[in-house]
């Protein structure tokens, strides 16, 4: 196995996730709802901050059980991410290939984080509804005993899976 495509991919992959992740709690701190920022003053380059109870574009999918189904969804998507990583490293993959994948890697596994983690930091917001045309608050799942327990047994499966041997 070639350690350095390895090695490479877990740097770029622990950069974006720090990235992500600071720019996130950042935002969600600082911005009120509805705020715009050009990057480096760029009218095509625009941070919005807005929220939506659902996924992207505020697509739903089942409500609380849903948002379950997906998170488990995501867990395994990224345990069989983390075997290819490994396994295309073992295998003759370009680096160039390696970073394309550490790419997508890092947008799962923040899509992950975020689905367990975020409604511990942030319970409750607002998401823009278009039924109404308006920002509605919510309540994240963390007031949700079930959701604390998926949550947990997801760690569980994390701390087993990147302690693992493999």
């Amino acid at each position: 196995m070639k350690a350095g495509k390895l090695s490479t991919s877990i740097i770029i992959i622990l950069l974006i996730l720090i990235v992500d992740q600071v720019v996130k709690i950042y935002i969600k701190t600082h911005y009120p709802v509805g705020e715009v920022t050009r990057i480096l003053g760029m009218d095509w380059a625009r941070i919005h901050f807005i929220e939506n109870s659902g996924m992207a574009w505020g697509w739903k999918f089942g409500n609380e059980g849903g948002k379950v189904a997906l998170t488990l969804f995501r867990l395994v998507a990224v345990i069989f991410g983390s075997w290819l990583i490994v396994k295309f490293a073992k295998e003759k993959y370009s680096r160039g290939f390696m970073v394309c994948v550490a790419l997508i890697y890092a947008g799962a596994l923040g899509n992950l984080i975020d689905s367990m983690f975020y409604g511990m930091l942030f319970d409750k917001g607002l998401h823009f509804d278009p039924a109404v045309g308006d920002y509605v608050g919510y309540s994240g799942i963390a007031n949700l005993g079930v959701a604390r327990a998926i949550r947990l047994s997801c760690m569980e499966v994390w701390w087993i899976c990147f302690t693992s041997p493999w």
